[in-house]
């Protein structure tokens, strides 16, 4: 008598030999029949790959993951932090370069935790001000005795001068020849308030497979438009 596989079927006299279902119903499990046997490996999905996600599997659904609670340790593999801990999933430091000193900007360098503290430039460029730096609060500006000589930057004023720290000037009268300092604008004239004001170029190519524009430093540019023929 031959014994025969219950999932094995007789087909025109030859026998046919079913796929054995491996499945064990558990969706944590990768499913395999090797040499007669079945086996029921882990699923792809549930090792660790971060400090702070613990993967979880549920037979029903399979891998997911959770944070780890916050404040759980980890490693972020950054020199320049201390102290390093879970939160929200992430890890993360506390910086070892703070100085405490309002006054420096502080830089680490990540490969190997040296720190730099380069004092800050509190220059304001203004002659209105006389620049200081606290160390608890940082860059202060107070301002200069009224009336010392200065410049507002613009040639649209006259007799520029201090006054509780900005620099101020009157205003000569319109149609005075100055510069905007903008390549997008010609024939600039002063317009009685202080301000140089030009007129708007046109960067109109006459192209219509062209994109027109205007930057103030350079002035007009002309971009192909991608398909037009």
């Amino acid at each position: 008598m031959h014994l025969r596989d219950p999932t094995d079927l007789c087909k025109a006299g030859v026998c046919v030999h079913q796929p054995a279902d491996c499945d064990d119903g558990d969706a944590c499990t990768v499913d395999k029949c090797i040499g007669g046997a079945f086996t029921h490996g882990p699923a792809a999905g549930c090792e660790p790959f971060d400090p702070c996600i613990v993967p979880v599997c549920d037979p029903a659904v399979g891998c997911f993951d959770e944070p780890v609670p916050p404040g759980g340790p980890c490693n972020d593999g950054n020199a320049c932090t201390k102290q390093d801990s879970c939160t929200a999933g992430k890890c993360g430091g506390q910086a070892t370069c703070n100085d405490q000193n309002a006054c420096t900007d502080d830089t680490c360098d990540p490969a190997n935790g040296a720190c730099a503290f380069k004092p800050r430039n509190c220059n304001d460029n203004s002659n209105c001000t006389n620049d200081a730096c606290d160390p608890a609060t940082g860059c202060k500006y107070f301002p200069t005795a009224d009336g010392a000589a200065c410049s507002d930057g613009t040639t649209c004023t006259a007799g520029d001068k201090c006054q509780q720290g900005v620099c101020k000037g009157t205003a000569i009268p319109s149609g005075n020849a100055c510069t905007d300092q903008n390549a997008c604008t010609m024939i600039d004239l002063c317009n009685g308030t202080g301000k140089c004001v030009g007129q708007a170029i046109s960067c109109d190519d006459g192209n219509a497979c062209t994109a027109d524009s205007c930057d103030p430093l350079s002035g007009c540019q002309s971009t192909a438009i991608p398909g037009c023929p």
